[in-house]
């Protein structure tokens, strides 16, 4: 037998009784462990199969022109919104307490789209008007709120960069969310009053 044949003898040899040795304990493994394994390395490829498809689809960012545009449509909005309901509250004839509810929740809503639409800081401190207030002086100091917002130089100024404006611009729009849900709720209570006296 030549050198090389023996070599090839010894190897076949100790093949056999390697795998003789491996069977044995390959045997021992448990199926729940190897189901687990299998589950762990499917779900490891879904989660690439997911992070892939995310790297490849385009970044869906908003077009700053339609979120300019946006806060151009809601800035006229809620002065127009806050003059007619002015003007129905300056007026010596009951208020029309539904009228006013459905005003103060647009004037919210506007306030809210502002609010996310315009990058302003966090305010140091908001005011929390008191609840319970009359109706009519509610309106005043929301009339008063919003004039205050809409002639902030910073909104109008395009060039203007003033941490002390954008943060006042800001605490005014806080002002007006939460005054104009307190004005919604007290003309709906106070709706439900009428119509039990009624």
């Amino acid at each position: 037998m030549t050198p090389s044949s023996k070599f090839v003898v010894l190897t076949t040899v100790l093949l056999i009784i390697g795998f003789a040795f491996a069977l044995p304990a390959l045997g021992q493994r448990r199926p729940g462990a190897i189901l687990e394994r299998e589950r762990d390395l499917q779900n490891r490829s879904r989660g690439m199969q997911k992070s892939e498809n995310e790297a490849s689809s385009p970044v869906k960012r908003r077009d700053p022109r339609l979120a300019f545009a946006q806060i151009k449509e809601d800035f006229k909005r809620i002065q127009v919104v806050n003059n007619t309901l002015m003007l129905a509250a300056s007026k010596a004839e009951p208020l029309d307490l539904k009228f006013v509810g459905q005003s103060a929740s647009e004037i919210k809503k506007l306030a809210g789209q502002l609010k996310s639409n315009l990058t302003l800081p966090e305010p140091e401190k908001v005011t929390k008007h008191p609840q319970g207030e009359r109706l009519r002086p509610m309106l005043e100091t929301l009339d008063r709120l919003i004039i205050e917002f809409v002639n902030n130089p910073i909104l109008k100024e395009a060039n203007l960069i003033d941490a002390q404006l954008s943060g006042k611009a800001r605490r005014s729009l806080d002002e007006i969310i939460e005054l104009s849900g307190q004005v919604k709720k007290s003309s709906e209570k106070l709706g439900k009053t009428v119509q039990k006296s009624q």
